[in-house]
């Protein structure tokens, strides 16, 4: 039984590294690296959520089978983001709530 944990232990912080995955919880949450979002979030209704956070007050998010699958980032890495997202803006939505 621990061999099964700890080989499954090791095929998740693959899988995390290779999809930029930070952490999964039990509600569906997917937290992520920018860099694995942009690729997962082409195509999808992507939402802009204002936080009440100063060093991160930015939540980029979408739904996927159950799953919210989000980023969270600072003023600085946001703009960034929109650069980098520019050619798929029009699919995206911002909610200041």
């Amino acid at each position: 039984m621990l061999n099964k944990i700890v080989s499954l232990h090791k095929e998740m912080a693959e899988t995390y590294e290779n999809l930029g995955i930070i952490s999964i919880d039990g509600f569906g949450n997917v937290h992520m690296r920018a860099d694995g979002f942009i690729n997962l979030s082409a195509g999808q209704d992507v939402h802009v959520k204002k936080r009440d956070c100063e060093t991160y007050p930015f939540e980029v998010q979408f739904s996927h089978d159950d799953l919210k699958i989000f980023i969270i980032l600072s003023n600085e890495e946001y703009e960034e983001y929109k650069k980098a997202t520019a050619a798929t803006a029009a699919k995206e939505s911002f909610d200041t709530q």
